[in-house]
């Protein structure tokens, strides 16, 4: 009852401001006319815009085509820019990938994670037929230290040999599908496999590495082992007595800077630019510091300019 009472007092306060005109010639279609503009302007009542409202509802607004496209666009993208996940396709699938891959490939893919190494040590054909495979099933020696036999792996079938780097040694070839002067795996296996080269020997033609671990040859790309892991008829003091094998490159043994006093160490800073420093700070604990404890090594530093540091 309010309500209506509250309409029916705004409904007589606006018969009340309207005022009849005469007529004249241009006012004939318009024959009321506002009396006063504040008046008109006054703002109403809550009952009357809500009666107004479920009168006259405004129309919903409506969103421009080009707005809808670039919104759906933008939800399409972000899709597409969601990672892909290989684990996620089917076994068939899978198969029909590792037929495209190298025998270094698979190698890599079985240390990646659990599904890669039993769908490829599973199926060792996929392996007979890469790129790159020779055969070392007739050459497989079970009796070498490297070869021992293991007792069953948990995750693959019995009498399976999984994929590893000895059987790849002196047989499969890596880069077999480059161009003539490409390196990509060698280098992708020394990098990953392969421990620092002390030196290299010749013996009988073929180049040979002193050191420990696995690495291969930029020449024949074939994987090696390096000479120290062999047995002591191979080693260097043996091929120097026997005349057979020659070193013909050594590469020195630096010093460890950490191990010089730091009075020494800081004669050293001195010489250092001031990128240097900042290099040096962010590669251990003793360097970081060395050099931020003793601000006046940068402020002598070659490149350093003072400026006074201000609170953004």
């Amino acid at each position: 009852m309010t309500v209506k009472a509250e309409f029916c007092r705004e409904d007589s306060s606006r018969k009340n401001s309207e005022v009849r005109l005469p007529e004249t010639k241009n006012s004939r279609s318009t024959p009321f006319l506002k009396a006063d503009k504040q008046t008109f302007h006054q703002p109403a009542s809550t009952a009357h815009k809500q009666h107004c409202r479920h009168k006259h509802p405004s129309p919903k607004p409506q969103i421009p085509a080009f707005t809808a496209t670039t919104k759906m666009g933008r939800k399409s993208r972000s899709r597409k820019q969601l990672p892909f996940k290989f684990l996620m396709l089917p076994l068939e699938l899978r198969l029909e990938i590792y037929e495209y891959c190298t025998v270094f490939s698979l190698l890599i893919l079985t240390h990646t994670c659990r599904t890669f190494y039993t769908d490829i040590n599973s199926r060792l054909a996929f392996v007979g037929a890469s790129k790159g495979y020779n055969d070392y099933k007739a050459k497989f020696d079970y009796e070498h230290e490297y070869f021992e036999r293991s007792p069953p792996h948990p995750l693959l079938p019995n009498d399976t040999v999984p994929l590893c780097i000895p059987m790849m040694c002196n047989i499969d070839k890596l880069d077999c599908n480059s161009l003539p002067r490409t390196r990509s795996e060698v280098d992708t296996f020394n990098c990953t496999y392969s421990t620092q080269v002390t030196s290299y020997i010749v013996r009988k033609g073929w180049c040979c590495c002193v050191g420990k671990g696995w690495w291969c040859c930029a020449s024949c790309h074939r994987i090696k082992r390096q000479v120290e892991d062999y047995p002591e008829e191979y080693t260097v003091a043996r091929a120097r007595t026997t005349g057979e094998e020659q070193p013909i490159e050594e590469q020195p043994s630096y010093g460890n800077i950490l191990r010089l006093p730091l009075d020494l160490r800081l004669t050293i800073y001195d010489h250092c630019t001031v990128f240097n420093l900042l290099i040096l700070s962010h590669t251990c604990r003793t360097f970081y510091t060395d050099i931020n404890n003793r601000q006046a090594l940068v402020g002598r530093s070659k490149g350093y300019a003072f400026r006074h540091l201000t609170a953004c």
